[in-house]
């Protein structure tokens, strides 16, 4: 008997996601644990398992759509029951969220007088049955009824900032389409232009709409993938909410290199990447600052210290900034936090990482020195209240005692949540941090 199957929780603070790829077609026979379907989420690909033995009826959902946690999104026939497989074009169709056209006039009739819905696939029966299967019902999370758009004209709206929801059908039964979205995007340009917008306040359902650019040239449109859409909302969100300030400060690490060296020498296998040596310094320091390895509740408007310290390393990929989290990093030894260090750069270049991988971390590190960047004003990674933005080291020459000597010398910034720690504190930290580093010793304490 056939039956709908649900997504699954998609990880703490975690409501929704687009659908990556489908990894099977219709037709297809899947055990429990195979994989279905990937779903992005805030910068992490997730597969979303069978729950069961079944045979894969018809997708409820097209690449590109946005789901939430208990949406139906396939139905199966569940156990060793099975069916024929579906025709090509009907298959590609469903997936596409576009309907074959109706074999007779009849039926063409018969789908004008029915309810305007979003498109459900067409499924062939799973048994002979005197009376023809009622069609899926699809899992509505919200109390008021779906817009009635199909696939293509939602992601217009997702890429163009538009809720699809505010936006009014002209196909029958007020059905929406992509010219419909467009549209709507006209018509509130010109009430910006005309002086409606005059506050710098979006439109109701909207983000803030762009010119046309294509008035002074061509231009060339690319929709942010679900890591980049991440990353602007989280970048959006820091700023808004959280009151940024920066100390920087150069601290000279020509003993750390020295060092460094020598234990490459030593241990040629060793990851031992100067990002890894200030991420050990990093961890060890925090623990004498507690009040900055913390969140701020702005509700209750009090700090929250965190026992543990958690250590976020930013990560640059092929898909976007991802920032995964070394647990328990001041209790690792050096060897043991450069090597999973290396682990979880080389899984977030290759998309394998887990949700839980990117959740938890009491403050960012991140490194800009290997593309050359001599300092950044980093912005501060939400809920956590600072980032050590590391720039590239640089040959110095200084007075020391009446005498030129050269060094190198590497520029630390640390930005911080000014309601809930000063410049001083900032400034102390910068202090403790720039003592271990000048003496590699102290990095094994």
């Amino acid at each position: 008997m056939a039956e709908t199957w649900q997504v699954p929780a998609l990880g703490d603070g975690v409501s929704e996601g687009v659908v990556a790829r489908l990894v099977v077609t219709a037709g297809t026979r899947v055990s429990e644990g195979d994989p279905l379907l990937e779903i992005e989420t805030d910068k992490v690909v997730m597969e979303v398992p069978a729950p069961a033995d079944g045979v894969v009826e018809a997708w409820l959902v097209a690449e590109g759509d946005t789901l939430t946690e208990g949406a139906a999104y396939v139905q199966v026939v569940a156990g060793d029951a099975g069916r024929a497989p579906v025709d090509t074009e009907v298959e590609t169709k469903a997936e596409t969220g576009a309907m074959p056209d109706a074999a007779d006039p009849a039926e063409q009739a018969a789908e004008a007088e029915a309810p305007v819905v979003e498109p459900a696939p067409q499924v062939m029966p799973v048994e002979p049955s005197p009376e023809p299967a009622p069609p899926p019902k699809m899992t509505v999370t919200s109390d008021a009824e779906p817009a009635p758009a199909g696939p293509a004209a939602r992601r217009l709206a997702r890429e163009l900032g538009v809720d699809i929801a505010q936006v009014t059908g002209t196909g029958r039964r007020g059905r929406i389409s992509k010219q419909d979205v467009k549209r709507h995007v006209r018509e509130h340009q010109a009430a910006d232009a005309s002086g409606a917008g005059v506050t710098g306040t979006p439109a109701p359902g909207m983000a803030a709409v762009l010119p046309d650019l294509s008035a002074f040239g061509p231009v060339t449109v690319h929709p942010l993938d679900g890591i980049g859409r991440a990353v602007a909302g989280n970048m959006q969100r820091a700023w808004r909410e959280v009151p940024h300030a920066w100390v920087t400060r150069e601290v000279g690490i020509d003993a750390l290199a020295e060092a460094r060296a020598r234990l490459r020498a030593r241990h040629p296998d060793l990851p031992l990447t100067m990002t890894a040596l200030l991420a050990v310094a990093l961890a060890r320091v925090l623990r004498e600052f507690p009040w900055i390895n913390a969140a701020y509740d702005a509700q209750a408007q009090a700090r929250v210290l965190r026992e543990n310290v958690h250590l976020g390393v930013a990560v640059d990929t092929p898909r976007g900034l991802v920032v995964p989290v070394l647990r328990d990093a001041d209790r690792l030894g050096i060897a043991e936090l450069a090597t999973r260090l290396a682990a979880l750069a080389e899984a977030a270049r290759e998309g394998r990482l887990s949700a839980a991988d990117l959740r938890g971390g009491s403050l960012t590190l991140s490194n800009l020195g290997g593309l050359g960047a001599t300092s950044l004003l980093p912005m501060v990674n939400w809920p956590e209240v600072a980032i050590l933005g590391v720039g590239a080291s640089e040959q110095r020459l200084r007075l020391v005692d009446g005498e030129v000597v050269a060094e190198t010398r590497l520029s630390l910034t640390l930005g911080f949540d000014h309601r809930v720690i000063n410049g001083a504190d900032a400034a102390r930290l910068l202090a403790r941090l720039a003592e271990r580093l000048e003496e590699p010793l102290a990095l094994a304490l």
